[in-house]
């Protein structure tokens, strides 16, 4: 019963990202893969277009 409580404690703590990256939330885990390839992909378009407009 103690572990459970004390891992409960460590859940409240975390971030959801912490959550999702030790793999607490395996449904989750597909959504931020979803997130960091959006994020991913708006950052390098972002990049792009900067690029093309200084020259």
């Amino acid at each position: 019963m103690q572990d459970e409580e004390w891992l409960e404690q460590i859940e409240i703590s975390l971030t959801e990202e912490e959550i999702e990256a030790l793999g607490w939330q395996p449904k989750r885990n597909w959504w931020a893969m979803g997130r960091f390839v959006i994020l991913v992909g708006l950052s390098g378009i972002i990049s792009l277009w900067r690029r093309r407009r200084h020259e």
